[in-house]
């Protein structure tokens, strides 16, 4: 009876594995998936058991929610409220008194009254755009975190009905001192009266305005990975705006933001990564009109509004941020006419901004040149350099007055300024060093002297046609600058129908200009009527009056030997004054400083010594 046993048991092995032999891979396969997914399965409801008993308000969850928000803003997280957290079969919180600081002991930089927040556990894990529940109620942040404005928003919330019987995401509060309104459509899935889900529309039509800054469009979801790719109609004002594209995707801590605007026929593209405090990548533009650039800087104001007045400048502050940025001009037009491309590298790092060495052409000028600001002491400084080299300003005057009879006409230009103080309005009103300019011989219209308008010809030489041509010989601006305040020594033009000098004073801070100018013409029939004028007023849009100040009986004679290169903080070689350039003449023979005046007191001290 046992050998039977024993054959039966050898017998059923046999036959299993015969059974395991005449099996394929596909099989063996089959069956190894079919163990590892309901191994799986165990393991996933387990933790979804675990999920689901994972609620409530303990302290170790606070902790846990606490670090998460640290890791993913940068900022020292805490919660004063924790009422509630879940996360399955929903991902919930409720939290009052959220702060958010730059250090754990530093003030609260950005703060939420009240946060209430629900969606699906695998509405999140397989990115449905699906929200349940979303109330956030007095949320403040402070100046400096996004521009100079605190931002309060009021109430942010998710709605059933916000008009027109459509669900929408809406928005409320203040920037700076414009109002702050936002509107985005949602549609809505009833499940019960209080069981709702909110669906991101495949295409969500959205409303922004700040102000009188308006921006309009709808989003979109950038990719299958996620994102949101918000297109614009309309961003900025009802008569001066741009549109196109910005995509926003997250990865891990940081955010990839892509950009394609358009503005008149300029263009704008972006390609940046970001977290709180950092940012690298790309800024360019394919095509910037020259015109463009006045009135992009007058929609970044309407954008800025007017923010806040202080009693006292804040200082600078550069803590925090680690930037890496280039901006690359890469064809820079005055309409049809091709001006240039440049490249301007910005990094801040460790409370130091730079940027350059800059690099590119401007008008067939080669370009150099850096800018830094260094905060990290207790007072900031900043250095500005750099220069023009063959600057092409007759192409350029050609471009902007639209005659091609232009030709000839190069210029070297050179600038160096140093500045000191505690903030940036300091730093703007202490600039000092020297700007000069130095450019020979050329053709051009003589409009091209109306630099101010038509009246600044008119009012020197009333008969002179504006569409006759000039020869230039000569041309020096020679720009000492104390404490913002650029004074021309000297300002001087030589052609072959007049010379013209000028002295007086331009504001940088201020952006205000006041000089006299004084025409001196070499034709016999123009000597009777050619006029001193003095420009003064607002830098862009200035009075130009007639004056009957002499300069050149201050100067004396046709300014021969005008500019003393003693004087001069750039060598005659870095500016081409060679003896074949035709501003030559007019450079003295170099003269020593005047000796400082002496002090009585120290030479009474070394007598009594």
């Amino acid at each position: 009876m046992v050998m039977f046993r024993d054959d039966e048991k050898k017998i059923r092995e046999m036959e299993k594995a015969e059974k395991i032999a005449r099996r394929g891979p596909l099989g063996r396969w089959i069956r190894r998936l079919i163990k590892a997914g309901f191994v799986l399965a165990l393991i996933m409801g387990v933790s979804l058991g675990l999920l689901a008993s994972l609620s409530g308000n303990n302290p170790a969850l606070k902790k846990g929610i606490e670090d998460y928000m640290s890791h993913a803003t940068g900022l020292y997280a805490e919660i004063e409220t924790f009422n509630n957290m879940a996360f399955f079969p929903n991902l919930a919180i409720d939290a009052e008194g959220i702060k958010l600081r730059a250090g754990e002991a530093g003030v609260p930089v950005i703060s939420v009254g009240t946060l209430q927040f629900s969606t699906g556990f695998f509405d999140l894990m397989f990115s449905r755009r699906r929200i349940g529940f979303l109330l956030a109620e007095n949320i403040t942040v402070e100046p400096g975190v996004l521009d100079s404005r605190r931002l309060v928003i009021d109430r942010a919330a998710l709605e059933k009905d916000a008009g027109e019987g459509r669900a929408a995401f809406v928005a409320s509060g203040h920037w700076g001192d414009k109002a702050l309104k936002a509107h985005m459509d949602m549609d809505l899935e009833t499940k019960s009266e209080d069981d709702l889900v909110f669906h991101f529309p495949d295409q969500g039509n959205f409303k922004l305005s700040l102000g009188a800054f308006k921006a309009t469009g709808y989003t979109t979801q950038a990719s299958m990975l996620g994102g949101v790719k918000m297109h614009f109609d309309t961003l900025g004002l009802d008569d001066n705006a741009m549109s196109g594209d910005i995509i926003i995707k997250r990865s891990g801590a940081r955010n990839h933001v892509e950009a394609d605007m358009h503005y008149g026929d300029s263009r704008i593209k972006a390609d940046l990564r970001t977290k709180y405090g950092e940012m690298d990548g790309e800024i360019s533009f394919p095509l910037l009109q020259l015109d463009d650039i006045g009135r992009l800087y007058d929609l970044y104001i309407a954008f800025l509004g007017h923010t806040a007045v202080y009693k006292t400048p804040p200082p600078v502050d550069l803590s925090g941020r680690d930037y890496d940025v280039t901006v690359r001009i890469e064809d820079l037009r005055s309409g049809k006419a091709a001006l240039g491309q440049m490249n301007i590298p910005v990094r801040i790092v460790d409370q130091v901004l730079k940027t350059g060495p800059l690099d590119g052409v401007f008008s067939g000028g080669a370009l150099s040149g850096s800018l830094k600001i260094d905060a990290s002491g207790k007072t900031s400084t900043l250095n500005l350099k750099g220069g023009m080299k063959n600057w092409d300003y007759a192409a350029l005057q050609a471009a902007l007055h639209d005659s091609p009879a232009m030709t000839g006409g190069k210029a070297n230009v050179h600038w160096n300024l140093d500045s000191s103080g505690v903030s940036f309005d300091d730093l703007w009103a202490g600039l000092s060093g020297e700007i000069v300019m130095i450019g020979g011989k050329g053709e051009f219209a003589s409009k091209a002297l109306n630099i101010w308008g038509a009246g600044l010809l008119n009012a020197m030489i009333p008969s002179l046609e504006p569409d006759s041509l000039t020869a230039m010989n000569c041309l020096i601006g020679d720009f000492k600058v104390e404490k913002s305040i650029a004074k021309p020594q000297p300002l001087f033009m030589d052609t072959a129908r007049l010379t013209v000098v000028g002295e007086g004073s331009i504001d940088l801070n201020k952006m205000l200009v006041d000089l006299k100018l004084e025409p001196k013409a070499k034709n016999p029939a123009l000597l009777d009527v050619a006029t001193a004028v003095r420009v003064k007023g607002d830098l862009t849009r200035p009075k130009i009056e007639t004056d009957s100040f002499s300069l050149f009986e201050k100067i004396g004679g046709l300014a021969l030997g005008i500019v003393n290169p003693a004087f001069l903080a750039f060598s005659l070689t870095d500016l081409g004054l060679t003896e074949s350039h035709p501003c030559h003449e007019f450079i003295g023979k170099p003269e020593a400083r005047a000796p400082a005046e002496p002090d009585p007191l120290k030479e009474r001290g070394a007598l009594n010594e």
